[in-house]
């Protein structure tokens, strides 16, 4: 594990969506193909991360 770093849960990135002046990253889970929303944010001397939203997949 790498502090600060993405958790491997969230799975795989499918995509990228710029709006309003954010930057989310799509993730998709492998394990229960959940779909986690991570707003990336990028400083001068570091990049930070924090997950906006999850979605989770029904059996359905």
């Amino acid at each position: 594990m790498v502090p600060g770093g993405l958790p491997s849960s969230y799975g795989q990135c499918k995509g990228v969506i710029a709006d309003a002046g954010r930057n989310l990253l799509i993730f998709e889970s492998p394990d229960d193909g959940s779909v986690s929303f991570v707003q990336v944010t990028v400083g001068k001397a570091n990049v930070s991360w924090k997950l906006v939203d999850r979605i989770p997949r029904s059996a359905d």
